[in-house]
Parts: structure tokens; sequence; C-alpha cells
């Protein structure tokens, strides 16, 4: 098997470019449309606590990954506290039961679909 520097010459770097450049165009133009219609996708996933749960335990998993690579750069102690912040946020947040606003209910709710019709 030859070293890894022969390997890496025979690889077509122009290609790879390419073909990171179209992944980047294709990102760049779905992202917005994603985002705009995150709210409306929100609603079609499961609403149980178990799911609630696991999204912020994953979020806060990833977070933490995120946050090393970045830390070991500029070893920001403020950075550090945003983080502990955002992941108490994330987990309190996700193991408190969902609101219940009168508001939203009963009169108030009819009338203002009644002003949007």
């Amino acid at each position: 098997m030859p070293p890894v520097s022969i390997r890496l010459q025979r690889v077509n770097w122009d290609a790879v470019g390419v073909g990171a450049s179209t992944l980047c165009v294709i990102h760049c133009l779905l992202l917005p449309v994603v985002l705009a219609f995150a709210p409306t996708l929100a609603h079609f996933l499961p609403g149980n606590e178990a799911v609630r749960r696991s999204l912020a335990y994953l979020l806060t998993g990833v977070g933490i990954l995120a946050f090393r690579a970045g830390y070991r750069v500029h070893r920001k102690k403020f950075v550090l506290v945003l983080l502990m912040a955002g992941i108490a946020a994330v987990i309190v947040g996700s193991h408190t039961p969902a609101p219940c606003f009168p508001l939203t209910h009963g009169k108030a709710q009819s009338h203002s679909l009644a002003a949007l019709s």
C-alpha cells in the first residue's frame, strides 16, 4: 500500500471542490425555505414528553461537542457561561409541562379567528 501522501496526490481535488461547491449551493438555496416552514413542520413532530426530552438531550450533546472545538481555540469563559445558561434553559424547558394560557382558548381564540376571516 502506498504512503498517504502518494494516495492524496491521486485524488482529483478539482472534482472534490466542484462537489463541495454544489452541495453548498444546494444547502444555501434550501435552508431559507426549510427555515420558513419550520414552525409548520414542527406540528408534525410527535409531541409527547419522551420526544421533547430526547430532543433536548440531543441538542445538549451537539451543543457541547460544538462548543468544545471552539473553546479550545478562544478560551473565553463568558462563552462557557452562555453555554451553561442555554443548556440549563433547554433542560428545564424540556422537563417543565407546557403552560396553558387562558387567552389561547375559548372566546379570545374565536374572536381572533373571526378577525382573520
